[in-house]
């Protein structure tokens, strides 16, 4: 996540009384943009390639999700399996064995 710039939009020292309204107006637009937004768009891309069987799919650049090129992880019984998909199908490419 990039740094945030605190520093730009908050300055140091004393906030005189009558600032606060202003202060807290601006401090509430800075979370809901430079973070909550931020944090929202990451984890709704990663929820995205999760699918509700708990695959997890690797999306190749400028692909959607099920198209041919991505990569699968999923856990079958005890083991992780890897695979690609091909020709509209998922091939296993290789498998790590839990037991």
């Amino acid at each position: 996540m990039d740094k945030l710039k605190v520093q730009e939009r908050f300055e140091s020292g004393e906030i005189d009384e009558q600032e606060w309204p202003g202060w807290f107006r601006r401090l509430v637009l800075w979370i809901e943009k430079d973070i909550f937004f931020k944090v929202s768009k990451r984890t709704n891309w990663l929820q995205d390639r999760i699918g509700n069987d708990s695959d997890f799919e690797i999306i190749k650049d400028g692909s959607d999700k099920g198209d041919d090129g991505n990569w699968r992880l999923r856990i079958s019984g005890d083991d992780l399996v890897i695979e690609k998909r091909v020709s509209s199908s998922w091939v296993e490419t290789s498998k790590i064995h839990g037991s």
